[in-house]
């Protein structure tokens, strides 16, 4: 199984416990009462949030590269048809 695989597996898997920790209220209370969890969460929502932003800046690359090799390929062909038919 490929790592990004198993790091989402992992990641949904906490996401279900946290669900389960944080259903009801007395539950969240007792979590808010441990410092050290909640430290603990705050770190892991700053590298998901850097991951997530990351990704987007990594996506909009990718998008402005297709636009441009778009625009190159629509050019090169343009030239190429003008040169074809140029005795």
């Amino acid at each position: 199984m490929p790592r990004a695989c198993v790091q989402e597996d992992v990641f949904m898997s906490t996401v279900r416990v946290l669900r389960v920790l944080l259903e009801f209220p007395g539950h969240a209370l007792e979590v808010a009462r441990m410092p050290n969890i909640l430290k603990q969460w705050e770190g892991i929502a700053q590298i998901i949030l850097r991951k997530i932003d990351m990704e987007q800046k990594y996506i909009a690359r990718l998008e402005g590269g297709a636009s441009t090799f778009l625009h190159a390929h629509a050019y090169t062909n343009q030239s190429t048809n003008k040169q074809a038919l140029t005795p």
